[in-house]
């Protein structure tokens, strides 16, 4: 019966938490510089397999965009980050240019960086609305229930009948979202 106690009090205290794997990369930045590059230029090659095998691809050629990093995760003394990526078929940067937006970046390990722009809340902060998370909750297996959005909110707008239309939806801000993967100050956690 001893056994069964102590088994249990060494198990409780994690059976309710689940462990993301922790991320390569995760900060809050702005963007400092945007540079395309057409496929099959110096600096973008065209793609090919490890086996020389014939690839079929329809990107449209590179992008890097370099971020000043305002607040950083993973790895700690992060000042600026340079994030080198494919441009898709269409050639979108895959980037809003607008000026001052910010930035959640961050990458999972065995997939690519992504960010999202961060949307001001009614109070002045930064914060994500749910279906701007869909990739991060993908990328590192969060079920999205564990994030808790609101109270803070930002407007979120879209086409209704030919009309904008804008509602006050709950949002998660950037201090809240990282706490997911229990980094604190001290963790030297990578």
């Amino acid at each position: 019966m001893k056994r069964l106690i102590t088994a249990l009090v060494l198990l409780l205290p994690v059976a309710g938490i689940s462990h993301q794997p922790p991320p390569e990369v995760l900060f809050m930045g702005k963007l400092e510089k945007l540079e395309l590059i057409p496929r099959g230029e110096s600096g973008c090659p065209e793609p090919k397999s490890r086996e020389g095998q014939v690839v079929f691809s329809n990107s449209c050629g590179c992008g890097s965009a370099r971020f000043s990093v305002e607040t950083a995760v993973v790895p700690k003394r992060l000042r600026k980050h340079t994030v080198d990526y494919s441009i898709g078929e269409w050639c979108e940067p895959g980037i809003h240019l607008f000026g001052g937006a910010r930035f959640l970046v961050y990458k999972a390990s065995s997939k690519p960086y992504r960010w999202v722009e961060a949307v001001e809340t009614s109070r002045g902060n930064q914060g994500f609305h749910r279906d701007q998370l869909d990739p991060f909750f993908h990328d590192f297996g969060i079920d999205e229930k564990e994030v808790r959005f609101g109270p803070e909110t930002a407007a979120l707008c879209g086409e209704q009948e030919g009309e904008m239309e804008c509602v006050q939806e709950p949002v998660v801000l950037f201090s809240e979202l990282v706490k997911i993967f229990h980094i604190t100050k001290g963790s030297a956690r990578h």
